[in-house]
């Protein structure tokens, strides 16, 4: 092969490394040029955007004019980074707080920077394996950094940053290859790098894009985000340790590369799944990098979603609660005890905790949970520095517990509801201000949700006793009835018991009789009340005809307008109920001889029956408030039960009952009921 046809391929890759680097200078050149004639360049962010974009240009002259691969090239692109990282940092510190929370990674990547930087003032040959794999470690670092900015900007702001950051991102990726390929022996960049250049420049549109709103980019930092930063970045700077140790190893010595992996692989592996590691990585970012230990919108939120879960995950209200306060200490386990007595308490619910309580708490303890809502660190109180709380308050099976760690009253309007008890969490710690402040706040919503859980399970039981009294309550007006009943047939028993008419009708009334106590006993129980399928077509006229002995021959009871051939669905006992009640406040209503009336019409799909009568009525404000409430009456003896269960028992079968009345002219109550189906005609008598 002639050596023009070796050199040619060379030329020419170097001729497109040329033009692809000269791309890259231009056009970052002019897009400083375009956002300084755009922009008022005052603030710091703006002025290292400017500084950033014009390093990016200088790298692709140092490429095009020195070659991609040379020192010159090598030191133009340290300082690119070097610019971005910075522009990067000032815009963080626009929220004015929290740039410590970055700085561990922001100082990690200077200083690989600056190891760069020396090592490129230093060689005098092409690009090596440790400058290659520094390089590496830097995108790694770089694109770590550059996902967490973006999860702590704003989320209003995140659709305008994620152009910049994502153009960010894939020059870091490009570089990431690259320098991958570079570190493998048998390989190298190849055309990946003269081609780097045209890859870099076609991302400044982009980048122009994303420019137009930076001025309103801000960050958010979180306790959150702060965790899965550092979280981010360990595992980032382990991997960069394993390439760097595999590296050093001999490379003619696979198999010794290979044991160092496994046993860094190894030594990694118990770490992952650790809980005492997330706890102390926890520990160490809210001591050193944040004023409050606690995000408190953070644990707010995820209290009030633990605690009112509909589901509960299956757990009761007393555990949810456990749980929510022991993941505000990052406790192992939670149990809540309630208050049963001045004393005594019942366990409400467990969390991860299977201690047993025995014992009994001291009262002079109990108060100073209730009225000064006191916080138990129980460390201090088993070593005795706590002045306050002596260890002998404790009951004896809590004294000795060393999984206890706190005690949190639950207390709702100066009422102690109970007591939260929270287990140790993986790293030991005392306890401090803020602890005491969120846990103070905490256990009082907790308490409020448990007293209106105690609130609501008693005003269940309330309606429980409400609805039995209020079906004794139809039972006692029933029973007054049925005990008059039987009194009237006592005293003529005496006159007329040799008669066998007399008898006969004695023996009806008392089975009568016994049938009513029997349907009240089974109202009493709640089994009483009327199904639909007890409804059937019922003559009106004759219902009506068996209630007017009711009226006890008082009042005389006219039946002239009540048509015979009228029929309703209803239950014949409750449709004669409902009449007698009916009748038998007309006839205490009405003065001795007063004629009553009753009444029907209808018009195809409802009945009417109107009883009418004379007496002293009733005044508006009373028909409008108190007449079909139960327990008001106008009469001195009266329960003011009747018209209510009238009125309820025909609602029961898809009817009513209605009043109009005026003082001193009488009333007129209307019994509404569905009509039966088709017509019954019977023919009189």
């Amino acid at each position: 092969m002639r050596d023009e046809d070796a050199v040619a391929p060379i030329a020419a890759m170097n001729d497109f490394g040329f033009w692809s680097a000269g791309l890259c200078a231009f056009a970052f050149f002019a897009l400083a040029i375009w956002l300084v004639r755009r922009t008022a360049i005052r603030r710091t962010a703006d002025k290292t955007l400017v500084a950033a974009l014009l390093l990016t240009a200088a790298w692709g002259v140092a490429a095009a004019l020195a070659g991609p691969a040379s020192v010159t090239a090598s030191l133009a692109e340290t300082l690119r980074n070097a610019g971005w990282l910075a522009f990067l940092y000032a815009i963080f510190r626009r929220t004015g707080k929290g740039p410590a929370t970055v700085g561990a990674l922001m100082g990690v990547l200077l200083y690989i920077l600056m190891g760069l930087g020396i090592w490129d003032a230093l060689r005098d040959e092409p690009i090596g394996p440790v400058e290659a794999s520094l390089r590496m470690l830097f995108a790694i670092g770089a694109l770590v950094l550059v996902h967490n900015l973006y999860h702590l900007a704003e989320a209003r702001r995140q659709e305008g940053m994620a152009l910049a950051l994502a153009t960010l991102a894939a020059m870091w990726t490009y570089d990431l290859g690259l320098y991958f390929f570079a570190v493998l022996p048998d390989y190298g960049p190849g055309l990946l790098l003269p081609a780097r250049g045209i890859a870099i420049a076609l991302m400044a549109p982009v980048l122009a894009l994303a420019l137009r709103d930076s001025r309103r980019w801000r960050f958010a930092l979180s306790h959150q985000a702060a965790f899965r930063f550092a979280s981010i970045g360990l595992i980032a700077l382990y991997l960069g340790v394993v390439v760097i140790v595999a590296l050093a190893v001999d490379r003619s010595s696979g198999a010794a590369a290979a044991v160092m992996l496994f046993l860094l692989s190894l030594a990694a592996l118990p770490s992952i799944p650790s809980d005492r590691l997330r706890a102390t990585l926890k520990v160490v970012l809210a001591k050193h990098f944040f004023r409050h230990r606690y995000d408190y919108r953070e644990q707010w939120v995820r209290f009030a979603d633990t605690v009112g879960r509909p589901d509960g995950e299956g757990m009761t209200l007393g555990a949810r609660v456990a749980k929510a306060l022991a993941d505000v200490l990052g406790a192992s386990g939670g149990m809540v005890l309630l208050r049963t007595g001045t004393a005594s308490f019942r366990i409400g619910g467990r969390w991860k905790c299977e201690e047993e309580i025995t014992g009994s708490w001291a009262e002079d303890a109990l108060d100073l949970f209730e009225q000064r809502g006191f916080i138990a660190d129980c460390d201090a109180i088993r070593d005795g520095s706590d002045a306050l709380f002596p260890a002998s308050w404790l009951p004896p099976g809590l004294s000795g517990s060393v999984w206890l760690f706190a005690i949190v009253p639950l207390v709702h309007l100066d009422r102690l509801v109970g007591l939260a008890l929270l287990g140790r969490p993986p790293i030991a710690r005392s306890l401090d201000w803020e602890d005491f402040d969120i846990l103070r706040v905490a256990g009082r919503q907790a308490a409020s949700y448990l007293a209106e859980a105690e609130g609501q399970a008693r005003l269940v039981e309330a309606r429980q006793f409400e609805e039995f009294n209020r079906r004794f309550a139809f039972v006692m007006h029933d029973i007054k009835n049925v005990v008059s009943q039987l009194a009237l047939l006592a005293r003529n028993a005496e006159r007329h018991a040799e008669n066998p008419d007399f008898r006969a009708d004695m023996i009806a009334t008392l089975k009568g009789s016994s049938a009513k106590m029997q349907e009240l006993l089974a109202r009493l129980d709640g089994k009483g009340a009327l199904a639909p399928a007890a409804r059937r077509p019922v003559l009106l006229s004759d219902v009506v005809r068996d209630v007017v002995p009711a009226a006890g021959g008082r009042n005389p009871v006219e039946l002239d307008e009540v048509e015979r051939g009228l029929a309703v669905s209803a239950d014949p006992d409750r449709l004669r109920t409902i009449l007698i009640h009916l009748l038998t406040n007309a006839v205490e209503a009405s003065r001795p001889g007063a004629p009553i009336r009753f009444c029907s019409r209808s018009d195809g799909e409802t009945v009417r029956l109107d009883l009418i009568d004379q007496g002293c009525g009733m005044d508006e404000a009373f028909l409008a408030d108190s007449l079909f409430r139960p327990f008001q009456s106008s009469k001195q003896d009266g329960f003011g039960i009747g018209v209510y269960e009238a009125r309820t028992l025909a609602r029961a079968m898809g009817g009513d009952v209605t009043a109009t009345s005026r003082a001193g002219e009488g009333s007129v109550f209307t019994v509404s009921l569905p009509a039966a189906p088709g017509q019954i005609r019977k023919e009189a008598a």
